[in-house]
């Protein structure tokens, strides 16, 4: 009998020892993880850095690098205007929740905007009107 319960008891400490772990384990990786910023959109690379690593990956010849760099030239420029777009209608929308807004919450909310961008600055700058809702705030 004595030896039935110094296995229990043996088999519960176990268990509670594998859920501690297990507990902690999580923890410490939610922790860890948390404090990561989700990973942005790779650099931008220049035109000219592009064609190097193409010619160097598939031994583009001359002749074949001329009629490559207008098509990367109009890819680039599609891509600024699709940035200039997408900033236009953020922006758009930060003004309209702006007019919901006492003075007050418009200047926490401008700070959140300003914070917001610097982080998307450092992640990728990207081309494209910035708007400083300071300089001609609606009220």
């Amino acid at each position: 009998m004595i030896r039935n319960a110094t296995s229990i008891r043996l088999a519960l400490q176990l268990s509670a020892l594998i859920l501690f772990v297990a507990a902690s384990s999580g923890y410490i990786g939610w922790r860890i993880g948390s404090n990561r910023t989700p990973p942005g959109p790779p650099p931008v690379k220049s035109i000219e850095e592009t064609l190097s690593e193409l010619t160097k990956e598939l031994s583009l010849t001359d002749d074949q690098v001329l009629r490559i760099r207008p098509i990367l030239e109009k890819r680039e420029r599609l891509a600024a205007m699709q940035a200039q777009n997408i900033a236009g209608r953020m922006n758009a929308f930060a003004e309209e929740m702006r007019t919901a807004l006492d003075e007050r919450q418009r200047s926490i909310f401008d700070e959140r905007t300003r914070e917001i961008r610097a982080k998307a600055q450092q992640r990728r700058p990207r081309p494209g009107p910035e708007v400083d809702h300071q300089e001609n705030p609606k009220k």
